[in-house]
C-alpha cells in the first residue's frame, strides 16, 4: 500500500491550519530558503524566504514568482490562520491578497485570489480562483477560474507516488508537464520548483507550492530527473542532486549550461 493510503487510517477528522506532515518520511523540516539562479543577486538571492511561529507554521513568507513573459512579481506577506481559512496579506498595505479554504484533513480545496493580488504587479490580470480536488488525499486536479476562462490541469502518478504528468487531458495537444526519476535513489524530503516554465501563470497556487502545501508534487520519493512542458521547446535536465547525512535534497543544477538551486532547511531539534 502505498504511504499515502496508509496514512489515511490515522488522520484527524478536523483541522484548522494546514497538517501536512503525514505525507512526508522526515517530518521535521521545512523547506525555509529557497536560492534559485532564477533570481538577480542585486534583486534578492532567493526565490522565497519564510518566517515561523511558535508552533513551527509560516508566518511570513518573502516570495518572487518569475514570469516567462514578464518580469518576477513579488510577495511580501503575513500568514493568518482561522479555523478552516488561511489568509494571505501584504506585509506594508495590510491588504488582503489571497484566501485559502481547507478541508477537514487540512488540504487546500479552494484559494482565490483578492483584488489586490496583482497590484504594482507585471501584467496584471484579473483575480484567479483555484478549486483542487484530491483521490485518496492525494491531489488529483486543479481547477484554474479566469474571468473568461477556465482550465483543468489534472496529475498522473507512478506506483511509487511521484509525479509523472500535470495537464490539461481535454486539448488534441496536451498542454502541461511531464516528469522522469531515479528509482535508485530515495530521499527523505525534497523540493523541486517548475519555474521555468510556465509559473507566471499560476501565481497564487505557485506560492502555495512554496508553503509545501502539495508535496505529492514537490517532493516525489524518488530523485527527479527531468522535466519537460509540452507548450515550450525542450526540456529541462535536472542532476548533480546532493543529499545531507539524512537524505534531505538540499542542491541540484538544472538545464544546459548548469543552473544551480540550493535549498536551505529549517528543522526542529
Amino acid at each position: 500500500m502505498l504511504p499515502v493510503l496508509a496514512a489515511l487510517s490515522v488522520l484527524p477528522t478536523s483541522c484548522s491550519k494546514f497538517d501536512l506532515s503525514w505525507l512526508h518520511h522526515d517530518k521535521s523540516c521545512s523547506v525555509q530558503q529557497f536560492n534559485s539562479y532564477y533570481m538577480d543577486a542585486s534583486i534578492s538571492p532567493y526565490l522565497f524566504l519564510k518566517t515561523y511561529d511558535a508552533s513551527g507554521l509560516p508566518k511570513t513568507m518573502d516570495a518572487y514568482v518569475p514570469g516567462v513573459f514578464v518580469g518576477a512579481r513579488h510577495f511580501n506577506m503575513k500568514i493568518k490562520y482561522s479555523g478552516s481559512h488561511v489568509y494571505f496579506f501584504d506585509v506594508t498595505s495590510g491588504d488582503s491578497l489571497m484566501k485559502v479554504t481547507l478541508n477537514v484533513f487540512g488540504r487546500p480545496v479552494t484559494a482565490v485570489e483578492q483584488p489586490a493580488f496583482y497590484q504594482g504587479q507585471p501584467e496584471p490580470f484579473p483575480p484567479m480562483r483555484y478549486e483542487f480536488n484530491y483521490v485518496a488525499n492525494r491531489l488529483s486536479s486543479v481547477k484554474t477560474i479566469r474571468t473568461t476562462l477556465t482550465t483543468v490541469d489534472q496529475a498522473v502518478y507512478d506506483a511509487a507516488g511521484n509525479l509523472l504528468t500535470f495537464q490539461h487531458p481535454t486539448v488534441t495537444v496536451p498542454e502541461g508537464d511531464t516528469y522522469t526519476y531515479d528509482y535508485t535513489t530515495v530521499a527523505s524530503r525534497q523540493f523541486y520548483m517548475d519555474i521555468e516554465l510556465f509559473s507566471s501563470y499560476l501565481p497564487g497556487f505557485r506560492l502555495l507550492e512554496y508553503l509545501e502545501v502539495f508535496p505529492e508534487f514537490t517532493s516525489p520519493k524518488n530523485l527527479r530527473v527531468s522535466h519537460t512542458n509540452a507548450e515550450f521547446s525542450g526540456g529541462f535536465p535536472i542532476y548533480n542532486h546532493m543529499l545531507d547525512g539524512k537524505k534531505k535534497l538540499i542542491s541540484y543544477q538544472g538545464g544546459t549550461p548548469a543552473k544551480q538551486f540550493t535549498i536551505i532547511w529549517k528543522c526542529k531539534s
